[in-house]
């Protein structure tokens, strides 16, 4: 049996499901075609490029998701999925994933 840690993260008041397995980077890279493990490792850039800033934020919501698709296999693409939750930030839902591997 594959080693699998789940759990949840509070979205606007919504609780997601969340989970991180060996199918994790694999959902990731079939996703975005990225790698990541690399993309795992974002780093916020305080500069005022706001590409950067955007290019960042969009990892980082691409990067909850494969979580959340780990642990539900029927989630809808992440343009569709991230649409639940306004304007939120995946940086925000990013601090939450770092929470959730550390407990």
């Amino acid at each position: 049996m594959e080693n699998i840690k789940t759990g949840r993260i509070l979205v606007e008041k919504q609780s997601i499901p969340v989970a991180f397995s060996l199918d994790t980077p694999k959902i990731y890279k079939k996703a975005f075609k990225r790698d990541f493990y690399s993309d795992l490792e974002i780093e916020y850039s305080r500069t005022e490029d706001t590409y950067n800033i955007l290019e960042t934020n969009r990892r980082a919501l691409q990067v909850v998701w494969s979580f959340a698709k780990t642990a539900d296999s029927k989630i809808q693409r992440v343009d569709r999925w991230a649409k639940q939750f306004n304007n939120v930030s995946g940086l925000f839902m990013f601090d939450k994933i770092e929470k959730f591997l550390k407990e």
